[in-house]
């Protein structure tokens, strides 16, 4: 691995929406004061399953939503290999179904990325 390569932080964040419905999502912070991106799956409206999604966060990061909940670091990737890491996740594949049980689905999908 090369030492000068910038690298971008990788997290794992939960928020908490109306009647306790928990959502998992990955954010990747590109620059300091939390500015950088969710990536994640969500209830695809109008649809039975989820659907794969590609936000950009220009101010604070995740914990200015009032629904934020936690943030656990989970590793690096190189700022060279963000858009790979995004295909990745995106290759994994939605969920078809938005929850199993009282489950939401997106917390087996951020397991699997």
């Amino acid at each position: 691995m090369d030492p000068i390569q910038p690298f971008y932080t990788v997290y794992e964040i939960q928020a908490c929406f109306g009647n306790s419905k928990e959502h998992f999502a990955v954010y990747v912070e590109t620059d300091e004061g939390g500015v950088g991106q969710l990536i994640h799956v969500r209830c695809a409206v109008g649809k039975s399953g989820m659907m794969f999604e590609r936000q950009y966060f220009i101010g604070p990061g995740p914990e200015s939503l009032a629904t934020f909940k936690y943030k656990i670091r989970r590793g690096l990737v190189r700022k060279d290999d963000l858009e790979r890491m995004v295909d990745v996740c995106r290759a994994i594949g939605a969920p078809e179904a938005q929850f199993i049980g009282s489950t939401c689905q997106c917390i087996t999908w951020v397991g699997q990325v």
